[in-house]
């Protein structure tokens, strides 16, 4: 990753072009290999300087819009692909990873991705343990009022 931060320095540095496109493929990967959550936020740092370099210099005004838009998608994919646990989102950890973020400054707390996790850590939800039982096909998924008696009961 520190190549390509090095990459997008020397861009902002002296106004070359760079290509974009490839270094947030580049960005993508690091972020699907990054066993930690450290390297997982600093991908996601990596990520946002260089759209916000892309966003001042490469991209024409009537194509502002329709990039924006891409770069909160493929921004929200990053957040998601790092609360999963096997096919599902982790309650728990959408809501530490979107703590990062605002802490960051990479994410407005009225983002809705950070709305998400409020909401479900407020709601009956699987724990990270649980959910990783279920990946691990040890554990039959719980659903609506099972899972609820299962918090309260523990039956």
């Amino acid at each position: 990753m520190s190549r390509v931060l090095a990459k997008i320095q020397a861009a902002a540095d002296t106004g070359e072009n760079i290509n974009w496109r490839q270094l947030r493929e580049e960005i993508y990967d690091e972020h699907e290999r990054a066993t930690t959550s450290e390297e997982r936020e600093h991908s996601l740092a990596v990520f946002t300087a260089l759209m916000d370099l892309v966003d001042r210099t490469d991209i024409a005004r009537e194509n502002l819009n329709q990039f924006r838009e891409t770069r909160h998608k493929d921004y929200n994919l990053l957040i998601v692909r790092e609360s999963l646990v096997g096919e599902n989102v982790c309650t728990e950890t959408l809501n530490a990873v979107t703590r990062r973020e605002v802490a960051a400054g990479r994410m407005h707390s009225d983002h809705e991705l950070r709305i998400a996790a409020i909401n479900g850590m407020a709601a009956p939800h699987h724990t990270r343990a649980e959910l990783e039982a279920i990946a691990a096909g040890k554990s039959e998924p719980l659903h609506g009022w099972r899972r609820l008696l299962y918090k309260l009961t523990g039956k």
